[in-house]
């Protein structure tokens, strides 16, 4: 990983603490920084699996919840 990939990390990690002001439950705290991370990755890279990055992240059932 590049020092870029690095910051992108700490990046869409703050947006998870900036979430938590609401309160989140723990299930909830973990799909957030999963679809946030998504979405940084995402932006970075036009051709990145969002959905098969979610999958794997959440495990191969789907179900966060």
């Amino acid at each position: 990983m590049s020092r870029k990939d690095y910051t992108k990390l700490a990046q869409a990690l703050f947006a998870v603490k900036v979430g938590l002001v609401h309160d989140y439950k723990p299930q909830d705290t973990f799909d957030a920084t999963v679809h946030i991370i998504a979405s940084v990755l995402d932006a970075d890279n036009p051709k990145f699996g969002r959905e098969r990055f979610i999958k794997a992240c959440v495990g191969s059932s789907g179900e966060t919840g």
